[in-house]
């Protein structure tokens, strides 16, 4: 994890400052996020069967986004493309300081396409409510991956609800295979048409239709938030509004 971290340099991602190993002990010197993290966040929300805004939501992915979109296009110091994919971006790994500020957090089951091989062993990373389609099914790591574990967060918080719940692993993998989320207006009314639209694509059944890079999904929740963007401050006082 601190191999790859430490290749990283961006405002909303987590920062490694040091690693190395010590008396047989390997140890991380990482920046300590002063807050929580969504998924405590979004845990209050549904105690009180709450929604989050569309606004705060959004807020929130457009960060993640940014970072990601950073993280997809990494190279090494000699310029070679890392291909890195996080492979876990769930809500508990999303966190949000005192002041506002987002930062995507472990990296510890990334994968770098660039250097290492891909190998079916142990593919199955990351939290499986937030897997795609294609991973349950074993393909290869891919930033796609990380689209479609971003979109599932932003859907889940929009929903005021958790997807893809099965009684057992399997029954949740066969759901996420199928895809049959209904889609998000139907949920959460207060959904603006253009949001419902620009998720749909996002998390849509074929893989071919969705976005295909975290740039042009972040460029239409960017356009569609327009000037109702939230502020580090002001995002603090949205999630606390109603707990």
């Amino acid at each position: 994890e601190a191999d790859v971290m430490m290749l990283l340099d961006h405002p909303n991602i987590v920062t490694v400052y040091d690693a190395g190993e010590t008396k047989g002990r390997y140890f991380m010197a990482m920046e300590y996020v002063h807050g929580t993290d969504v998924a405590e966040i979004s845990h209050r929300y549904r105690q009180k069967n709450l929604p989050m805004s569309v606004e705060c939501a959004c807020s929130i992915m457009v960060p993640v986004l940014r970072a990601l979109d950073y993280a997809h296009n990494a190279r090494s110091k000699s310029g070679k493309h890392l291909g890195i994919v996080h492979r876990d971006v769930t809500p508990s790994n999303i966190f949000i300081s005192l002041n506002g500020q987002i930062k995507l957090g472990d990296f510890g089951v990334a994968k770098l396409l660039g250097i290492e091989q891909w190998t079916m062993l142990g593919s199955l990373k990351g939290k499986l409510r937030y897997l795609s389609p294609e991973q349950v099914i074993g393909n290869p790591p891919e930033p796609s991956f990380d689209l479609w574990a971003a979109s599932i967060s932003l859907y889940e918080l929009l929903a005021g609800h958790k997807v893809f719940l099965g009684e057992n692993e399997l029954d949740t993998m066969l759901q996420i295979k199928g895809v049959k989320l209904p889609k998000l207006r139907k949920v959460n009314k207060v959904v603006p048409k253009e949001l419902g639209r620009i998720i749909q694509k996002a998390l849509h059944k074929k893989a071919s239709k969705r976005y295909p890079t975290a740039k042009e999904l972040l460029q239409d929740l960017e356009s569609f938030l327009g000037s109702n963007f939230l502020e580090q401050q002001a995002l603090v006082n949205a999630i606390k509004a109603p707990l």
